[in-house]
């Protein structure tokens, strides 16, 4: 067993740089169509999402030692001691999956899909710690 086991998912990954490419081709279709007021809503907004990705490259990340679990979800930090948790549940739905940490007094922590590590990987490093994992 590794002590330390880091998994870091960057903003700029290249089907955001893609997409963000594909809504100012739209946004230039549009000024060019002259396209009504709600279709420049539309693809202004999805552009200004995916900028905002790219300039401030928002980071998913996750770090698992020994004894805790580390979860960096934007500009959120939050720390999961793994004395506390009872299981992990993956809910596969495509490529991704929903991650779910139910701990021993009931609560639950969510992860978001960008921030986990492959599904196995995750699942042996959790193992490996003594922690319970879950498919659905």
């Amino acid at each position: 067993m590794t002590d330390i086991y880091a998994y870091r998912e960057k903003g700029r990954r290249p089907l955001t740089l893609l997409v963000l490419a594909a809504c100012i081709a739209l946004l230039w279709i549009a000024w060019r169509q002259s396209a009504p007021w709600y279709v420049w809503i539309i693809w202004s907004v999805c552009t200004a999402f995916l900028l905002y990705l790219v300039v401030f490259n928002v980071t998913s990340a996750l770090r698992l030692t020994s004894d805790t679990l580390e979860l960096h979800d934007g500009n959120r930090t939050r720390t999961v001691l793994l004395k506390n948790v009872d299981h992990v549940e993956f809910q596969r739905w495509t490529d991704s999956a929903d991650v779910t940490i139910h701990m021993k007094d009931g609560r639950r922590e969510t992860l978001s899909p960008g921030s986990v590590p492959p599904i196995s990987v995750f699942e042996a490093e959790l193992a490996s710690r003594g922690i319970r994992t879950r498919r659905h």
